[in-house]
């Protein structure tokens, strides 16, 4: 006879639960971190004998549907949570800072002057954005091109570059070569190279060389 079915038809081994030691176990492993491989392994199991369980053993059956629907219940909580919490959640990123520093020499005196200035964080801004129209479903991924060959899709974060470059101000390099590589800079008037940044000044110091 199989030792698992002789242990299972033992009443004296099971609680009041009428889960087994082991079974019981394998719950309590399996709640730390959803994984039925180190739950297994922490009770001493092959994932065969979970699957015997399910199919002979209608109290294991019944404990394993209610700890999934828990489980279920706990991460639709969470989502509705977050939906929730959402819309600050985004606030707050879109109004996330940065504090940039602006050195500049003097050609004539050697006067340094340093300049910190407290600015958006595009990157994060753009990222954001991104998240929040794709979840929507109002974006298409740069890699999915639809249509006449000629239409070419932005991500959000380039359209924010492209559209900071028309403004000219500054965007990161590999911003500036993905949309190189698209042909989205032909005949656009590109930045000077001079320092132009938008946001609140927070200091400035003076110094000499």
């Amino acid at each position: 006879m199989n030792n698992d079915r002789a242990l299972i038809g033992r009443p004296r081994a099971r609680g009041e639960d009428g889960l087994l030691p082991t079974q019981r176990r394998y719950f309590d492993l399996l709640s730390r971190n959803g994984s039925k491989r180190d739950a297994c392994d922490g009770v001493g199991i092959k994932s065969a004998q979970v699957t015997r369980w399910l199919r002979d053993d209608p109290a294991f059956l019944r404990a394993h549907e209610e700890f999934f629907q828990s489980a279920h219940d706990a991460t639709a909580a969470r989502f509705t949570e977050l939906q929730e919490r959402l819309p600050d959640i985004a606030m707050e990123l879109l109004e996330a800072n940065k504090t940039i520093k602006v050195t500049n020499i003097c050609s004539k005196c050697s006067h340094k002057d340093t300049i910190y200035v407290n600015t958006t964080n595009d990157t994060v801004r753009a990222r954001m954005w991104a998240d929040l129209m794709k979840a929507a479903g109002h974006l298409k991924d740069i890699r999915k091109i639809e249509g006449d060959v000629n239409i070419t899709h932005l991500s959000a974060g380039q359209r924010i570059a492209l559209e900071k470059l028309r403004r000219g101000l500054d965007v990161s390099v590999q911003q500036r070569k993905e949309l190189e590589s698209m042909g989205m800079l032909e005949g656009l008037k590109m930045y000077d190279g001079s320092e132009i940044i938008e946001g609140e000044i927070l200091d400035v110091k003076k110094e000499t060389m």
